[in-house]
């Protein structure tokens, strides 16, 4: 992959303070941006030498750690959310947001070759811009998500992306402006679609789903901007009753539950009711996986998992189910979050390998308990 995603990788020489997120600062000294431009086109860099040296030791330990959980039959997911960056010359805190996205999509490219995933997905939070009175503007978001399709073009493997409630509204707090659903998907989601490798529902862009063949895993996608799923139940249920008998089925949502208080995790209602619809499809459900919060919980609702990841990008740290907010740190192994979920079906277990922020964890989607405790930290 050659230098022609130059205006993404320029970004990743220049760490910058950035105390107004959860991040420490460092005092690396900045430089011009074009120069740095400029010597990476006239040196023809492949991108894979431009991969930080810091992240390295974590990225090496991560492969060696899903291989030894992984075998033949298992299904391999690298999974990122909640990106919330502004694109370069939005004037909004892009080279604090930018540079960790960089290295991020870097670390996939480079996990892809290593691992050859299943499915790369993205679940939803892309933009992280202000209010319009500070000058940023619609076209903005629009070009955050293009900025994103240049990278999901150099991937070989299947990938998707979902639209979270930050694609809606980029303030993320509803005093701005954001995007239509249809606007995303004309602008992210259609060409997938289009070129038959996802397959849409129905015609409000808001179910999908992808058959994998090798693990007999139907991925469903539910693109919601709220958790709201009454509109798409008609959509669900279809696509549920059309499972062939001996695939199972793995959900995939921005949403999951309010955040964590320290409390027994809850799932929002609208999310027990559409694990209900599922359950009671007679599917074999392995789990549903969401983001939002971005925090590591987990809960067990009717029999079935629900878990949420850390977020990827450096907007804000919720308190996770092992009462830590995990926050992010630049130019250290912690200034990326992938998560890589390896499932085995013959174990019934999901394990969410760590490069970067974050732990791993160990979850038996078959236990039928109930209970909160079915994580399990891995030291």
């Amino acid at each position: 992959m050659k230098t022609h995603l130059s205006a993404l990788i320029i970004l990743i020489a220049i760490p910058v303070a950035c105390s107004l997120l959860s991040c420490h600062e460092t005092n690396v000294e900045e430089k011009d941006p074009l120069i740095i431009l400029q010597e990476i086109e006239e040196s023809d860099h492949l991108i894979m030498d431009l991969y930080p040296s810091y992240l390295r030791e974590e990225y090496d330990k991560t492969i060696a750690d899903v291989k030894a959980v992984a075998d033949s039959s298992s299904c391999i997911i690298l999974y990122a959310c909640d990106l919330h960056f502004s694109y370069p010359g939005s004037g909004y805190a892009e080279k604090a947001l930018l540079p960790p996205i960089v290295n991020l999509f870097l670390s996939i490219k480079k996990a892809e070759e290593d691992l050859h995933p299943n499915l790369i997905f993205l679940g939803g939070d892309y933009i992280q811009l202000p209010r319009l009175e500070e000058g940023q503007t619609k076209e903005m978001g629009f070009q955050v998500l293009d900025y994103i399709n240049q990278w999901l073009d150099q991937y070989q493997s299947h990938h998707f992306l979902i639209a979270g409630n930050h694609e809606e509204n980029y303030t993320g707090d509803r005093t701005g402006y954001g995007m239509t659903l249809d606007e995303f998907y004309a602008s992210s989601q259609e060409k997938y679609v289009e070129n038959r490798d996802i397959s849409e529902v129905s015609d409000n862009h808001q179910v999908f789903f992808l058959d994998d063949q090798s693990s007999k895993i139907r991925f469903v996608f539910l693109n919601t901007t709220s958790p709201e799923y009454s509109s798409l139940k008609e959509g669900l249920q279809q696509t549920l009753k059309q499972t062939p008998s001996d695939y199972s089925v793995l959900v995939f949502n921005h949403f999951i539950g309010s955040d964590y208080n320290g409390l027994e995790p809850q799932p929002y209602q609208s999310v027990m009711n559409a694990m209900d619809w599922i359950k009671q499809s007679g599917v074999d459900f392995i789990g549903w996986i969401g983001a939002h919060n971005h925090a590591d919980v987990c809960y067990v609702y009717n029999g079935k998992v629900g878990l949420s990841c850390l977020q990827s990008g450096l907007w804000t740290s919720g308190l996770s189910q092992d009462s830590i907010r995990y926050e992010h740190q630049l130019s250290t192994k912690d200034e990326i979050a992938l998560s890589v979920l390896v499932i085995n079906k013959k174990a019934g277990k999901i394990h969410i390998m760590r490069m970067g922020l974050g732990k791993d964890r160990e979850i038996n989607y078959n236990t039928q308990s109930g209970n909160v405790g079915l994580v399990k930290s891995i030291h």
